[in-house]
Formats: structure tokens, C-alpha cells, sequence
């Protein structure tokens, strides 16, 4: 079905065997060939693929994923308990709070005292 119980390492760490986020949003495998990251020109061959788990559009393994995770739960949106997904430069920019001004709430928090 479309809630594959597929383990992200990222999840594992945290004992999660929550469902993944629904993939009913993703674009379909032959959407685009390019890479849907702003000046990246990655034709996007079977291997070097995947969709981001937020947005659902589909990048190459370089735009997507990696360190760049979030927090998302069964309905794909943002959740303070989701599970760990991979997801692309933008979605991984949204409200979150690295990504604020470094005076702002909202880095503080994300940051606590780490900088």
C-alpha cells in the first residue's frame, strides 16, 4: 500500500516503527529527467533519485536527503514527533529555526547554546 513501513537509520536511532509519511503527494517517477533543484542540471536515472518526503518532487541524490532531515508525520506535514524523512534544500529551510536570524527566537531555540 501507499504506507510502505520502509526504516530510515535516522528513525532507528530513536526505536521509531512508526509508518513512513504518506507518498500520495509525490510527483510520479516520470514526471521530469532533471533534477526539480533550482541550477542543478542531474538527469535523474533510476539510482540517483528520490523524492522529497514534504513537497513529493523529485531530485537527484545530491539535492535531496543527507543531512537534510525533517520531522514529518503520517499526513507529511511537519510534527515535532514525526519520523526523521529526507527532504530537499527548501522544505528543509521551512520554519526552521537555523535558518532564522541569529538574534531571532526561533535560532535560539533551534541552536540551544550549541554556537
Amino acid at each position: 500500500g501507499m504506507l510502505a513501513a520502509v526504516i530510515n537509520p535516522y528513525n532507528a536511532l530513536i526505536g521509531s516503527s512508526i509508518c513512513e509519511p504518506t507518498r500520495i503527494h509525490w510527483e510520479s517517477d516520470h514526471h521530469r529527467s532533471i533534477c526539480a533543484e533550482p541550477g542543478c542540471t542531474n538527469e535523474l536515472v533510476m539510482m540517483n533519485r528520490s523524492h522529497c518526503r514534504y513537497c513529493g518532487k523529485i531530485f537527484c541524490k545530491n539535492c535531496v536527503g543527507g543531512g537534510m532531515q525533517r520531522r514529518l508525520n503520517i499526513k507529511a506535514q511537519f510534527a515535532d514527533r514525526g519520523v526523521f524523512s529526507p527532504v530537499c534544500y527548501s522544505c528543509y529551510t521551512i520554519d526552521n529555526g537555523w535558518f532564522s536570524d541569529k538574534e531571532s527566537a526561533a535560532y535560539k531555540e533551534a541552536s540551544q547554546g550549541q554556537t
